[in-house]
């Protein structure tokens, strides 16, 4: 949590759940309302916890373990920044 907004990750953002297109997304919402800021969608798997690091959003995308079930998704660490709006 950062200036009064929650970030966290959805896994599962498919409109039929497992079925193609795979889909993840990441969540801003305010804290105290509960409102929906932002939903930031992104193609495939991950298994993240957002962090916020001076004024930065930091997440990871793909995962290793997902590899094992059969899917493979490129990895990597996102790094959004941050407003006070």
């Amino acid at each position: 949590m950062a200036n009064g907004v929650v970030f966290f990750q959805s896994p599962l953002e498919e409109r039929v759940p497992l079925q193609p297109p795979l889909e993840w997304a990441i969540y801003a919402v305010n804290a105290f309302t509960g409102e929906t800021l932002v939903r930031l969608p992104f193609p495939g798997r991950a298994v993240t916890s957002p962090v916020v690091s001076q004024g930065r959003l930091y997440f990871g995308k793909g995962n290793t373990a997902i590899e094992q079930i059969g899917e493979d998704f490129d990895g990597g660490v996102v790094c959004l920044g941050l407003t006070n709006e």
